[in-house]
């Protein structure tokens, strides 16, 4: 996962690269849950150092035992 913090190019050509790594290495996945769960999913993120798409692969990871 790229370091979120670092000062990335901001130019239309850079934006279109990150854009089609994106589309090209990984899936869009959208999920429904209850009111107020989005805020828990992140604050629990945030605690295990991680942002909420890492969360939830690490967990899904670790049920399979893939981890």
């Amino acid at each position: 996962m790229p370091d979120r913090n670092r000062n990335w190019d901001k130019t239309p050509e850079a934006q279109e690269y990150r854009n089609k790594y994106t589309r090209e290495h990984y899936d869009q996945i959208t999920i429904c849950a209850p009111k107020g769960f989005r805020e828990i999913l992140r604050e629990t993120a945030q605690a295990e150092g991680l942002n909420p798409s890492q969360l939830v692969v690490k967990l899904v990871n670790k049920h399979r035992g893939t981890e």
